[in-house]
């Protein structure tokens, strides 16, 4: 089975290097934000993970998708502590895209072999901080829904019982 790998850029590996047509287009990691140069003359430094096979520093140049005469790739960014997917379409020279905030799904099928595992680690680290602080008023209310005497926990037999969308429906 064939899986298509995921590009990633982050601070210390900053220059996706596109190859269109006979140009080479340069996605680079500006801290906060992507930039696009063209012609670019820079050497590649990026993370490709193959899923579930590894993670890998890679230096050449990525051959986007084309369908028709539309060139599309899907390109992660480790933007201040928050990961991005910038969903990009090359055409007739010119790049639009569509930007993303990832959440934890993005770890589905990462693998920590290969010689980018370590980078891995502040990528898994800034999904699951995302992850705590969306979910963080949920659960303060929740608790504060319990210290009120409003929520009854359930014996585990009632919950197996009653279904989980009775319980999503009293939270």
């Amino acid at each position: 089975m064939a899986v298509l790998p995921k590009f990633l850029i982050m601070r210390k590996h900053p220059i996706l290097p596109l190859r269109l047509n006979n140009d080479v287009l340069c996605i680079i990691h500006r801290d906060n934000y992507i930039d696009f140069i063209t012609p670019c003359n820079e050497a590649g430094n990026y993370i490709m993970l193959i899923p579930y096979q590894g993670s890998y520093i890679e230096t050449k140049p990525v051959e986007p998708i084309v369908w028709s005469n539309l060139s599309s790739i899907e390109v992660y960014a480790l933007l201040r502590g928050e990961l991005a997917l910038y969903e990009l379409s090359i055409r007739d020279g010119k790049v639009s895209y569509i930007r993303y905030r990832v959440n934890e799904e993005f770890l589905r099928g990462v693998s920590f072999h290969g010689n980018a595992s370590n980078e891995l680690l502040s990528v898994v680290d800034a999904i699951l901080r995302n992850y705590i602080k969306s979910s963080f008023m949920i659960y303060t209310a929740y608790l504060r829904l319990i210290t009120n005497g409003n929520v009854k926990f359930l014996g585990i037999g009632s919950i197996l019982g009653v279904g989980l969308g009775y319980i999503v429906m009293m939270a």
